[in-house]
């Protein structure tokens, strides 16, 4: 998972996000930093995309956060 979030988004603001997303995966690396530590990872040129999305219940659909 790259992120979790709940803090709610605007279309444009995620779509600025997914846009820089595709250009560093085009790249081939994806560099992942957390504290001090950096882990580089080389993507490969075929990949199965897991987008997580779930059936919701009806509650859920009112609550729901993108």
């Amino acid at each position: 998972m790259l992120f979790k979030t709940r803090e709610r988004k605007d279309r444009q603001g995620i779509v600025s996000f997914l846009h820089q997303l595709v250009d560093i995966l085009a790249e081939g690396e994806v560099m992942f930093r957390q504290g001090t530590n950096d882990i580089k990872v080389v993507v490969p040129d075929r990949v199965i995309l897991n987008s997580g999305l779930k059936k919701r219940t009806r509650k859920a659909e009112r609550n729901a956060v993108f």
